[in-house]
């Protein structure tokens, strides 16, 4: 077995014969995020993406969250449209973009080779593919929280203002994609706090790289003191199945591939309490970018409001393939590569699953469906307590032109919307038990059972569609397993 400490550990410039191996991945990364990438219908919160993006500054800070990503995205829309694609490929390069700076970062701390596996791994996480290839922020999150820690690695070994700022800049700017990327920042002061009581060049660098990510992130949370925890109360309590479900999932799914990586990070944490001061430092950075983002996780939820939800903290699952990835090169070579045709064969099998089994709202075809079946006079009955990827299917096909205006039914809990009326339910029910349409499309999601009838009941006719889809892992551990129905429901007067 061969000790970290002797792997080679190389900070010299990278030179033209090694650029291939992170080209390759990078290029492994564009095809695996573009295969299939318009496959899959818009789920909600893509939608939304999109409506915020759109409707400017106001828009971009209304959901306390992913301002940076709406305002990038913002742009990148007016320029190249808002089809599936437009709003799903700037992902795609976020997380094509994430490899070098990994391939960098694991280079810096253990060595060529560790660097050589530890973006192998990231390229083929099937968890960060599907984020990869989703509208929204956090590829950007995994992209900005890898600079920062580039940074912070280049400043250890080299204290300059530059790289100060570039870390206080890419950290400070991680919080603006996703809340949660500040807590890297917690992570990195925990580590270094001894260092910065130490006196010397170090400690000032440190001291401003710190202090600027601070004062860029603070706008921020400035604004957040007048939020509320409702944006958050669909988050069930965190339980003993949803903290064994996390390696699972972050490891890109499989229980025997979430085994073989937590193994091989454990084998890693021993470099903890080796004597090699800067590996014990590197390896201490790793863990601490993991476990700590966790940590505060859970705190923050036992005090304000449940917040454990796998992609919430994305920025931290690089560190456990970068564990992984360093333990693995300790390994005898015969052992090592049998480790890794497994990974490789596991981690095929999770990328085809997501492809193939986890799916999202069949929006797309629930639309198709409408515009195929709907005829001149019909009226539409939206009970949808999340209209956006609805909206957004009717609107890209330019159909709200030709169907007649929706009805919808207004529920409390429900997000506001502008197609929302200040009616209540059975008011809406009574006026077209009044107006008598010759046929009525009910829609509805969220829900197995679709909202009653009332007065229509005695009037109309029922025939029932129901488009399902399967929920991804997370769906199924933290969220209502039948989150993924839409319910349509065509009423026939008699």
């Amino acid at each position: 077995m061969m000790p970290l400490s002797r792997q080679g550990r190389d900070n010299a410039p990278l030179v033209a014969s090694e650029l291939a191996w992170p080209l390759f991945c990078t290029l492994c990364a564009l095809g695996l995020g573009g295969c299939l990438l318009t496959d899959k219908s818009l789920w909600v919160d893509e939608a939304a993406s999109a409506g915020f993006a759109l409707g400017g500054p106001s828009a971009w800070l209304a959901d306390h969250n992913m301002a940076l990503y709406y305002m990038l995205l913002g742009a990148w829309l007016r320029v190249f449209g808002s089809s599936e694609l437009a709003l799903r490929l700037p992902s795609v390069l976020c997380f094509a973009a994430s490899v070098p700076l990994m391939y960098c970062v694991a280079r810096i701390s253990f060595g060529i080779s560790t660097a050589r596996a530890a973006s192998l791994f990231h390229v083929g996480n099937a968890f960060l593919l599907q984020y990869a290839q989703e509208a929204r922020g956090y590829m950007l999150v995994v992209l900005w929280v890898l600079a920062a820690q580039l940074a912070l690695l280049c400043l250890l070994e080299r204290p300059r203002l530059r790289l100060s700022v570039i870390y206080g800049v890419c950290l400070g700017l991680a919080s603006y994609a996703h809340l949660f990327a500040f807590w890297t920042l917690l992570a990195h002061v925990l580590v270094l706090a001894p260092r910065c009581l130490r006196g010397g060049p170090e400690r000032r660098a440190l001291l401003t790289a710190f202090g600027g990510a601070l004062l860029i992130s603070a706008p921020l949370f400035m604004q957040l003191a007048s939020a509320t925890t409702a944006q958050v109360s669909w988050i069930r309590p965190a339980n003993a199945l949803a903290l064994v479900a996390l390696p699972v999932i972050w490891s890109g799914g499989g229980v025997l591939l979430a085994l073989v990586i937590c193994a091989l990070f454990t084998i890693f944490g021993r470099a903890l309490f080796t004597q090699d001061a800067r590996l014990r430092l590197h390896t201490q950075l790793v863990v601490a970018w993991l476990l700590v983002p966790l940590a505060a996780t859970l705190c923050l939820s036992a005090l304000v409001a449940p917040m454990l939800i796998p992609k919430y903290l994305i920025g931290a699952v690089p560190a456990l393939q970068l564990g992984a990835a360093a333990a693995l090169m300790q390994l005898p070579r015969r052992a090592a590569n049998v480790i890794a045709l497994l990974w490789v064969a596991l981690s095929v099998q999770n990328i085809h699953d997501w492809h193939t089994d986890q799916q999202k709202e069949r929006w797309r075809e629930a639309v198709a469906l409408l515009d195929s079946g709907m005829r001149a006079g019909d009226a539409l009955l939206l009970d949808l307590p999340c209209p956006e990827p609805f909206d957004y299917y009717v609107t890209q096909q330019h159909l709200d032109a030709r169907w007649a205006s929706p009805r919808w039914p207004v529920r409390g809990w429900a997000f506001p919307t502008p197609n929302e009326q200040a009616v209540t339910r059975d008011a809406v029910l009574e006026q077209l038990a009044r107006e008598l349409p010759a046929r009525i499309w009910q829609i509805s999601n969220r829900s197995v059972a679709p909202p009653t009838l009332g007065p229509l009941g005695a009037r109309y006719q029922v025939k029932t569609e129901q488009l399902v889809a399967r929920g991804d892992s997370a769906d199924a551990l933290f969220g209502a397993k039948d989150a993924l129905i839409i319910t349509i429901r065509v009423l026939t007067r008699l």
